[in-house]
């Protein structure tokens, strides 16, 4: 992709920059097209709401950002809505909530109805649970009541498929993320465990809505979120969506920490993960060097990149990939990637097939 796109995204996220003259390169259906590729279309469309010109944009190009905008907008108010109702069910059976990415990170946006949606992911516990750990009974009593709902949720390590709530996915967490080296999960559930009261009294109001919801405080989003992206690179791929996400994070924070994450982030096994980001947000996003939590690693942002743009939002453009093959078929394609990965984010990839068996186990205790 050419300079003149990333200038453009840079001036979309950064209301204190100037229209780059370069914008006058730009093919603008190559520009929806790649926005819709990588969830964005609302940042892309906030930005040319800001110049105030036409741009040059062809009229039907045009008429379909701002149709994509609009629907954009009706989706988060219904995700809103949705996020209130779902969490005051939840309350009632006996659970406390946090709902995690998705409209929690809107609230970071400088016009929180123009990101891009996804589903609802929330973390629950038993009220009465006031223990760090997330132990099997606190599990078994999130699938039992998910399960009376959704029969045949698929059920992972980390959360269960709620299923369709009112016209909108949702996937109920008891676990935020986990990491495929086990040695490097057991700290990070630590880690996570520990943080984790705070995280269930943390209320903010969602867009147009009164009651409040909990969302992650800005300390534990930094380290779940970065983890988050690591294990979608790792699994599916990353799309520029999870990085304006982080980029504005970051920037919503003006403490200037400077490389204080470092440390945490070499003691999780996130070191890695975080140089590539940190690039990605420099370089391509245009952050200022303030707001960067770990040192930038060229080589691995650089690739990580590279896969963003071959894949688009969570690899589902992925051309390398055959998104309906079998289960077989998918595993070989997991291997495959793995090997594709290994020489930047070495640990993950090694340790991928050993957490495939501990899940396999995993799943036999928890009876899924």
């Amino acid at each position: 992709m050419e300079d003149a796109y990333f200038e453009f995204f840079q001036f979309c996220l950064n209301d204190k920059l100037p229209l780059p003259e370069s914008s006058q390169k730009i093919g603008w259906k190559r520009m929806m097209a790649l926005a819709e590729r990588q969830a964005v279309v609302g940042i892309t469309y906030g930005g040319i709401q800001r110049t105030g010109k036409s741009l040059g944009i062809p009229l039907d190009s045009l008429l379909e950002w701002i149709g994509v905008a609009n629907q954009i907008g009706v989706q988060n108010r219904l995700l809103n809505k949705r996020c209130v109702e779902l969490i005051a069910e939840l309350d009632s059976a006996g659970f406390d909530c946090c709902i995690l990415k998705g409209q929690g990170n809107a609230l970071m946006y400088p016009d929180p109805l123009l990101r891009n949606p996804g589903d609802i992911d929330v973390w629950v516990k038993p009220k009465n649970d006031d223990g760090e750990k997330t132990d099997v009974r606190e599990v078994k009593r999130i699938l039992r009541y998910v399960r009376e709902k959704n029969p045949n949720g698929k059920t992972v390590y980390h959360h269960i498929d709620y299923g369709m709530y009112k016209g909108v996915k949702v996937e109920v967490h008891y676990r935020p993320t986990y990491m495929n080296n086990l040695i490097a999960n057991r700290k990070l559930q630590r880690w996570m465990d520990g943080h984790k009261a705070a995280q269930f009294h943390n209320p903010v109001n969602l867009p147009e809505e009164e009651c409040l919801v909990n969302v992650p405080t800005w300390e534990f989003n930094v380290v779940f979120q970065l983890s988050h992206i690591y294990r979608h690179v790792i699994q599916h791929g990353i799309g520029l969506r999870q990085m304006i996400d982080y980029y504005y994070l970051l920037k919503s924070d003006e403490s200037g920490l400077g490389n204080e994450y470092s440390i945490l982030f070499r003691q999780l096994g996130l070191m890695k993960i975080a140089g590539a980001v940190m690039w990605v947000l420099k370089e391509v996003l245009g952050m200022e060097e303030r707001y960067l939590i770990a040192p930038v690693d060229e080589r691995r942002g650089r690739f990580l990149l590279a896969e963003m743009l071959e894949g688009g939002n969570f690899g589902h453009y992925d051309r390398r990939v055959n998104h309906g093959a079998s289960p077989l078929a998918r595993n070989v394609q997991r291997l495959k990637r793995d090997i594709r990965l290994v020489r930047y984010f070495t640990s993950e990839c090694l340790w991928e097939p050993v957490f495939r068996v501990y899940h396999f186990f995993w799943r036999k205790v928890y009876r899924t």
